[in-house]
């Protein structure tokens, strides 16, 4: 594929007025420009491809696909129905994606009844894919609950169908119920690495980390080759249940592993990999994490503990004006958040010394001092006034 893409990018630059691509050509022309987030470009293909092929149905499905993928669901679900082409799966289930992200469930239901009325041969994979895609939506939970019994009543031995339902069940919280249809399951099929992998999250999310362990591990053994996807998944979630159990050196190899699949995401992995380097008192490995952070804080799902850890990191590695400029940031964000509670909790939890725990006692009350309310100013007073004065003093 690179170099089919390399020979398509080659004719595209040197006769991009005149040069000619049939459909998959431009679709995967397209791909790879909004893979390089190059929008003005794939935007200029596109045009080409409706000028070259105007009347192709192959093309005009291809962009509902790319609009959806592209988050215009609107301009996807009116492309999709403008077409008028019935008995197609994957329309109908882009359809179902489509009202999905639009708030759009009813439509869901009349699809659903539609099809089954018109006895698509495909209506069973339907369902089974439409219940996933609400399931994937945390606001359509009990109707993707509903969703699944009426599906199962129509397919009661769908063993994928089983499957969304159990991931409902963890969805709404309801761990007692996904455990036991997760074993249940696996007495059908105990070689199914994505029932153990759910099983290892349910355990996990109860801190039941040994339990989680075992599970992650018997799905590791029960992967077919090439399945790197879900290798990584079982893999980082082991992980975290290592760390969470107080193993930080095995959980670091781990997370060194992980840096070499293609679904290794930094900010989802250097957190945890920083704290784990912090919890075995290398100190200068955890900056480093730490620091090549910087700038991704949006990507970041516990920002707090990151900028916590990031703080307490620097007190260890003499970085003081970074620990200053990190707080800051942490402030705007967090105004009222009173970062050091975090603080304080995590020196506690890892028994660190008393005289960094010390050193942000009062943070808190000293932030009542200030009077304007912009948090910008609270950010520079407390930082500049207040951290960097203990981190000088020690």
């Amino acid at each position: 594929m690179e170099n089919d893409i390399t020979e398509l990018l080659e004719r595209y630059f040197l006769n991009e007025a005149n040069a000619y691509f049939d459909v998959d050509e431009i679709v995967d022309l397209i791909y790879y420009f909004i893979e390089q987030n190059d929008t003005d470009t794939a935007n200029n293909i596109i045009d080409m491809g409706y000028r070259l092929h105007p009347d192709d149905v192959d093309f005009k499905i291809s962009m509902c696909f790319i609009m959806a993928e592209g988050g215009d669901f609107k301009s996807a679900l009116n492309a999709c129905n403008e077409l008028n082409i019935g008995d197609d799966l994957d329309l109908d289930l882009l359809r179902s994606e489509c009202y999905a992200a639009l708030d759009r469930y009813g439509d869901i239901t009349r699809l659903t009844g539609q099809l089954q009325a018109e006895d698509v041969s495909y209506f069973e994979d339907f369902v089974v894919n439409t219940a996933g895609i609400l399931n994937d939506y945390s606001k359509y939970q009990n109707n993707a609950s509903a969703y699944i019994n009426m599906a199962l009543g129509l397919y009661p031995d769908n063993f994928l169908l089983r499957i969304e339902m159990c991931l409902n069940h963890e969805l709404r919280g309801d761990t007692k119920s996904a455990i036991d249809l997760c074993n249940e399951l696996l007495k059908e099929n105990v070689f199914s690495p994505d029932i153990w992998l759910i099983l290892g999250r349910l355990h996990a999310s109860c801190l039941d980390f040994y339990k989680a362990i075992d599970a992650l591990d018997y799905g590791q053994v029960c992967l077919p080759k090439g399945e790197t996807g879900m290798e990584y998944e079982l893999k980082r979630l082991k992980a975290y249940c290592l760390m969470e159990s107080g193993h930080y050196e095995a959980a670091l190899e781990y997370y060194d592993e992980l840096v070499g699949f293609k679904e290794f995401n930094k900010a989802e992995i250097f957190p945890n990999a920083a704290n784990c380097y912090m919890n075995t008192r290398m100190y200068d490995e955890a900056y480093a994490l730490y620091s090549d952070l910087r700038g991704m804080e949006a990507q970041i799902d516990d920002l707090p503990v990151y900028y916590a850890g990031y703080i307490y990191c620097c007190h260890y590695t003499n970085h003081i004006a970074e620990a200053v400029d990190v707080l800051k940031s942490a402030i705007v964000i967090y105004p009222y958040l009173g970062i050091d509670n975090v603080l304080q909790t995590k020196t506690k939890t890892d028994k660190q010394p008393d005289s960094f725990f010390k050193d942000f006692e009062g943070f808190e009350d000293f932030g009542d001092e200030v009077e304007d309310e912009d948090s910008v100013a609270r950010s520079d007073y407390l930082a500049d006034s207040y951290l960097s004065q203990i981190f000088n003093s020690n």
